[in-house]
């Protein structure tokens, strides 16, 4: 809520600043995330973690497509 102040506060009505927020309606199993150097984090930590190896190499293979 600060953050949402401050923006706010410093940028106001100007016209030259905007910001969006957009939505997606994604089916289940139809994504895919790639973290490198990271610990187990954002939709890997919600849902399953699966390490990239030579057989899922591919977004392809990753995804069953």
């Amino acid at each position: 809520m600060k953050a949402w102040r401050d923006f706010n506060r410093k940028v106001g009505a100007n016209p030259a600043v905007g910001i969006y927020h957009e939505t997606y309606l994604v089916n289940s199993g139809h994504y895919e995330t790639m973290y490198v150097n990271m610990p187990v984090y954002g939709l890997a930590k919600a849902s399953e973690h699966v390490p990239i190896t030579a057989e899922l190499n591919s977004a392809r293979q990753r995804l069953r497509e």
